[in-house]
Parts: structure tokens; sequence; C-alpha cells
């Protein structure tokens, strides 16, 4: 490698290698799982982030530990999200990234069902501002969500069972599951200005698995 070509330990740990210099993020659902991964990583690359969620112990220590700010916040509430707004608003003078990560397990809760016309109508009323609209949808992330949902239905199974049984079946990555820290990096790409002409998207963190459920089913039959 040449020597201009070369990084050290100091470059990639500076200040202008973080993305998130000084932007203001509120992480729904930012306790634990992918939120809590998120909150990290914004953190870790400059940001100042506000936890909202209803997981009061969990989400007030992991603000502690990254300089943040914790609210309890019911998402299924408007007034908890303005809350979690005017927090922000408060604690900085502005708010730059809302990640709307908090949610509730469903049945029917397939990625390639999703409806993205809210996301488009969202990024065509607020483009005019320059608010860029865009959504994650991932796969197979070994979340307390996704195993509650095995214990539903009669399976126990652990968080790197759960990885090795994504990477096996549904994956066309194989042998790789997804983590929470994947669709936290994908959230973090979205939120930094790189992608700032960007808007109206759905960026798939799921192996491809939404193309092989679709039209690639056959991959996951076991050869004879």
């Amino acid at each position: 490698m040449e020597p201009h070509m070369k990084l050290n330990e100091e470059t990639i740990k500076s200040p202008s290698s973080k993305r998130l210099i000084n932007k203001v993020a509120v992480i729904t659902g930012g306790a634990r799982g992918i939120g809590a991964a998120t909150a990290k990583l914004f953190a870790e690359n400059g940001a100042h982030v506000v936890i909202a969620d209803v997981l009061d112990d969990l989400g007030a220590s992991l603000a502690e530990s990254i300089a943040g700010r914790f609210i309890h916040c019911d998402v299924s509430k408007e007034q908890d999200v303005e809350s979690a707004i005017n927090l922000a608003l408060s604690w900085k003078g502005q708010l730059d990234i809302m990640f709307n990560n908090a949610g509730i397990a469903g049945v029917d809760g397939s990625i390639t069902s999703l409806d993205m016309e809210h996301v488009r109508s969202a990024a065509c009323e607020l483009g005019v501002h320059l608010i860029r609209v865009n959504s994650i949808s991932p796969h197979g992330v070994p979340s307390e969500m996704l195993l509650s949902a095995f214990k539903r239905f009669g399976r126990e199974i652990s968080p790197q069972e759960l990885g090795e049984y994504i990477g096996k079946n549904a994956s066309l990555l194989k042998g790789k599951g997804s983590t929470a820290e994947d669709v936290a990096h994908a959230a973090l790409f979205l939120a930094c200005d790189e992608s700032s002409f960007i808007t109206a998207h759905t960026l798939r963190v799921d192996g491809g698995y939404t193309s092989a459920f679709s039209h690639m089913s056959f991959i996951y039959q076991d050869l004879k």
C-alpha cells in the first residue's frame, strides 16, 4: 500500500471520520435490540441520542452510557412521541433524525407484504422541506420480539441458534444470519449526509430473503 493510502488507528477514530457529528436523533424502541445497537452506533458517530422506550431501566442505563437522554414513551400514544421530540428540542435545540424503530409483532409481519405507500406519501409531502423519509426492512434479527414469537409456537431457541437457523435456511448469504448491528449500520447510512439524495426508499437488510422467498425458494431445498 502506498504511504498516502495508509490508514492508522488514529485516522480511523478521528472526529472527521464520524458521520453524525452534532446531529440529534430520537430512537423509539431504543432500549434494546436493534434500537439499542443503533443508539450506540449513532453516539459513536457523534450524534446526541434520545432513547424513547417503555423499558425504563434498560433505556435509562443505556442513555447514561452514551451520554444521551431517556424518556418513557409508548409509541401507541401520540402525546408520548411528541414528548420525546420536545425533549430533543429542549436539550439540543434541534432534531435531525427520527428513527421509528419501536413496533409490535404480528403473525403476518412478512416484509413482502408491507405497504410502502405510507413511506412514499410521507416522502412526497415532506420533501419540499428537505426532509427525507426512508424505511428499513430487516429479516431474521434475533431480537427479543422474534425469540418471543418462536416461544409462542412452542420452540425455545437462543439468539445464537436463531442466527444459525437463519443463515442456513433463510439467507442467500449461506451461513450468515442477521444481527442488530447489520440494521444499525443501515440506519446510520440513511441518517448521514452520504445518503442525502435518497428518499422514499426501502432498504432491505434481509440477506436476499425477500427475493429468494418470492422467486428462488428452490435454493432452500436439500439436494438429495
